[in-house]
């Protein structure tokens, strides 16, 4: 196969030896799996948060009470910052791991 490069990466770059030490044990994928589950919870409920945020507006805008879809609002937001601090504690798990 001349004049085709192996598309095998050589190991040295850092962010190929962090996937290997990730990955070198059950735990560490399951830890990556962790991150990409909590990155995906982050960000649906980013999206519920403007749907919401766009809803009392729409309500307020027409003149009805917004203290129950305020309310929601306010739970999401701090789902969010739960979501947020267990998805910065999986990164760091990581880093550590990879370390």
């Amino acid at each position: 196969m001349s004049g085709v490069s192996s598309a095998k990466p050589s190991g040295t770059h850092p962010a190929w030896r962090l996937c290997l030490r990730a990955f070198s044990d059950k735990t560490g994928f399951d830890r990556m799996i962790e991150l990409l589950e909590a990155e995906r919870r982050v960000a649906e409920t980013n999206a519920l948060i403007e749907r919401q945020r766009q809803l009392i507006e729409e309500l307020g805008y027409e003149g009805h009470d917004i203290t129950s879809a305020q309310i929601v609002f306010d739970s999401l937001c701090a789902s969010l910052s739960l979501q947020v601090q267990d998805r910065h504690r999986l990164r760091a798990m990581l880093n550590v791991k990879a370390a």
